[in-house]
């Protein structure tokens, strides 16, 4: 993975966004040169770039669905992520993007069905943390098996005090 676009859900609050911090480490962790595009509808968003999970934002709030496609196909993304599970919309534009890998997770059993996800994880909505379904997501597409405690590594400790 050399440059990865990934969709985060449209929730503005912190806590929601945090949710997604452990699947963006971890790709960040086993892919350290990748590039990371998140594609948010919150300028709240902002906070992964400034942990250093993500290296782009990108707003689509007022986009259109072909604008959304432009962007995908017009990005060089090798890989694509979508955890807005819940957008028919952005489903559709990731699997026209023509990228390679597509990952996604949804409650849609005809998503999964069709099989056109690289990989399609489908969940029961509201039955686990969400950043479990992110976290697992990433697993299965980075083989790895990662938990939420990855975050661990992204704390610095506190500097020590100066003693007068």
């Amino acid at each position: 993975m050399k440059n990865v676009a990934v969709f985060v859900p449209n929730r503005e609050q912190f806590g929601n966004i945090t949710t997604q911090i452990p699947m963006l480490y971890a790709i960040r962790k086993q892919y350290p040169d990748a590039h990371i595009t998140v594609y948010t509808r919150s300028g709240n968003s902002r906070v992964l770039v400034d942990a250093g999970v993500a290296d782009a934002l990108i707003n689509y709030q007022h986009w259109h669905f072909m604008k959304v496609l432009r962007s995908l196909r017009n990005g060089s993304f090798d890989t694509v992520f979508n955890v807005y599970s819940g957008s028919e919309r952005i489903h559709l534009a990731v699997l026209a993007s023509g990228i390679k890998r597509k990952y996604a997770f949804s409650d849609s059993g005809l998503i999964d069905k069709l099989g056109l996800y690289t990989r399609h994880m489908l969940v029961d909505k509201g039955k686990q943390y969400i950043a479990l379904d992110n976290l697992a997501l990433a697993n299965a597409a980075l083989g790895t098996d990662f938990d939420t405690t990855i975050i661990k590594a992204l704390g610095r400790e506190a500097p020590e005090e100066k003693v007068r």
